[in-house]
This record gives C-alpha cells, structure tokens and sequence, in this order.
C-alpha cells in the first residue's frame, strides 16, 4: 500500500472521529481495546500498522503511553517522501491520531 494510500486511511478515520458524539454513554473515540470507530477500519490494519518489530521498538521508547516514537520511527519516515510538505504534515498528523495509544489506539499496540 503506497504512503498516500494509508494516508487517505488515517484522514478518513480522522474525518469520521470529527463527526462521532463524544462524551456520556455514546463516547466513542480514544477507548482503550477497539472502541467502535476503530472496529470499522479493523481490515486495513494489517496495511497501515506497525509491523511487530516496528512496534516493538516504539513500545521501547520511553514513556510508550504518549507515544512520540509513533511520530519518530513509524509516521515521519512513511510520508518522508511526500513532496508537499504539508501534506506530508496533515499525514503524519493523522498517522499519529489514529496509531497512538493515547490517540486512536487503532492499532492496539500493547506497549508494557
């Protein structure tokens, strides 16, 4: 899958986490082991995840929690080579939006 597809991936979550009702009962955004936004795009994931190994590095990272490495070793170098500087930027935002777990948590990095 090419940079700008996975890209288009993590925009769309971003889009549908913007129009999702949030706070009560109904929050469904940021939850901890899926929540239901992140469900919907459980068949891209083996796409747009980090591989174990990758994860694995980023879980060693200090304070893994907040996860600066995901911006450091996954989401900056996959749109490095994106011409257009700001897309590269919203890229990388949303990359982090969707596989942080103190984001999205998509990708359900278990990080100890």
């Amino acid at each position: 899958m090419t940079a700008e597809a996975k890209c288009a991936v993590f925009k769309a979550f971003v889009s549908a986490e913007r129009e999702m009702p949030t706070g009560g009962p109904d929050r469904m955004l940021n939850l901890k082991d899926g929540g239901v936004l992140c469900e919907a795009f459980d068949t891209v994931n083996p796409f747009v995840c980090p591989s174990s190994s990758r994860a694995a590095k980023i879980c060693s990272e200090p304070r893994p929690e907040k996860n600066p490495a995901v911006k450091e070793l996954y989401c900056e170098p996959m749109f490095r080579d994106m011409c257009d500087s700001e897309e590269r930027e919203v890229c990388t935002r949303t990359c982090i939006q969707y596989v942080s777990q103190a984001n999205g948590d998509c990708c359900g990095m278990e990080c100890e």
